[in-house]
């Protein structure tokens, strides 16, 4: 479908490029509708499925390609924080205040570890009688054991948990990186779409909404979700778009952006050239 500037002096707004004899109207109609999405995400524009004429719609149609107009970067979003690198390429980049925290809460469980291991062992060959009741001092030990069990699992988080998400739009792609280390990676011709999912209160207050929880989330074509970033802190936001407070999965389009997770969905999707969807859950 073609812009009025083109459309007034051809007489005609459609331009074919394809189309399949089908005398039955829905023999070639999921290879029309695979062929037709297939081209609008290689131009980056929308696509809408219209059904023959009498018929209900055939499928959903795919959300629209966002726009180069959207709200500026850098962004923080809790422990991440996304900037523009180049013209075609986005970073996410852990704050260093998430390694720290790791770290004290390794330091923390460590002093209490052996708090409980001094006191058991102290107690159990002392030479004295045991306190009542009796399994006091082992409850100490095996308390010591699952604090160390927890500071490994810090300490694993610390070593292998990626730092940076690189989204390359030249290439396509998303690397999630530790340090100079690759963890995984992810091609946009395995993407299906982006997806900004939020848990939002139901009741508005003073003209805003509060965002409890948030996730950014590849959607892969095999149907599989690959998570980017989390988005745990409360935050209050203007309700402007027209969602009603209630579970729904929607097109996120700029006049529907009102966090900084959703702008920096769009930003994703618009690097990967890819649709975004807003995944709505009312809490």
């Amino acid at each position: 479908i073609l812009e009025p500037e083109l459309a007034e002096p051809r007489g005609s707004r459609w331009c074919e490029v394809a189309h399949w004899p089908d005398p039955d109207r829905d023999l070639y109609a999921d290879l029309a509708a695979q062929a037709c999405d297939s081209l609008a995400r290689a131009l980056t524009r929308p696509f809408d499925l219209i059904a023959p004429r009498g018929d209900e719609p055939l499928a959903a149609v795919a959300a629209p390609v966002l726009p180069s107009e959207l709200p500026p970067l850098p962004l923080t979003l809790d422990n991440w924080r996304l900037e523009q690198t180049s013209p075609s390429a986005l970073e996410f980049t852990r704050a260093s205040t998430w390694g720290r925290s790791k770290l004290v809460r390794v330091l923390w469980y460590l002093f209490w570890s052996i708090i409980y291991i001094i006191l058991s062992i102290t107690t159990l060959y002392a030479g004295i009688a045991l306190p009542k009741p009796e399994f006091l001092p082992y409850l100490g030990l095996v308390s010591a054991l699952l604090l160390i069990v927890l500071i490994a699992r810090q300490v694993y988080e610390l070593m292998t948990t990626p730092n940076r998400i690189v989204v390359d739009g030249a290439a396509r792609r998303v690397v999630a990186l530790r340090g100079g280390s690759e963890r995984w990676r992810v091609d946009a011709q395995d993407m299906d779409s982006v997806y900004v999912s939020q848990v939002v209160g139901k009741k508005v207050k003073n003209g805003k909404r509060t965002t409890h929880y948030g996730e950014l989330n590849l959607h892969l074509l095999d149907n599989r979700f690959v998570p980017l970033i989390e988005h745990g802190q409360v935050e209050e936001k203007p309700v402007q778009s027209d969602l009603p407070a209630e579970d729904m999965i929607v097109p996120l389009t700029v006049d529907r952006i009102e966090t900084a997770l959703q702008t920096a969905g769009a930003h994703v999707a618009r690097a990967l050239s890819l649709p975004c969807w807003y995944d709505q859950r009312v809490k």
